[in-house]
């Protein structure tokens, strides 16, 4: 049997310097976060700094956190800024939900002439290999580089 749907909630981005700060969920200033049933969280971070807007999520995405996300990226993409930035390297697991979100902000930021860098660390880039969308996520730039190998 399915768990009741959960009540509506303000999920818009939180601004925060210092990814850092840890998981502490909705303090000022800080990270805004979710958990599933199972108690995972996601913490998502924005931080406006000035030319590039960036977008930092810690935790797993999947069907229940994935609306974070979701209105990050829809805050990254509508702030007026020439690039946004989306650092996934902390994000421990990603499902179908999630690289769905990712492949619709890409058309999104293309659509509107903003450049979208994915930085994908072990988790995302192997589910993003499975559905085979490294090139049309933008992926092979990063790997292209070396930066996200170790992660």
């Amino acid at each position: 049997m399915l768990p009741p749907p959960r009540g509506p909630r303000d999920r818009s981005p939180t601004y925060l310097g210092d990814l850092e700060s840890g998981f502490d969920a909705d303090f000022d200033g800080g990270f805004d976060a979710d958990f599933d049933e199972a108690g995972t969280p996601l913490a998502v971070a924005v931080d406006d700094r000035g030319g590039v807007f960036v977008v930092h999520a810690d935790g797993e995405v999947d069907l229940s956190t994935a609306p974070l996300l979701d209105g990050a990226l829809d805050a990254g993409l509508a702030s007026g800024r020439r690039t946004v930035v989306v650092d996934l390297r902390q994000v421990s697991f990603i499902d179908c939900t999630g690289i769905g979100l990712l492949t619709r902000a890409r058309c999104q930021a293309r659509r509107q002439g903003i450049q979208l860098h994915i930085r994908a660390g072990r988790a995302v880039a192997r589910t993003a290999a499975l559905l085979d969308l490294t090139v049309t996520l933008g992926l092979h730039e990063t790997l292209a580089m070396g930066t996200e190998r170790s992660a």
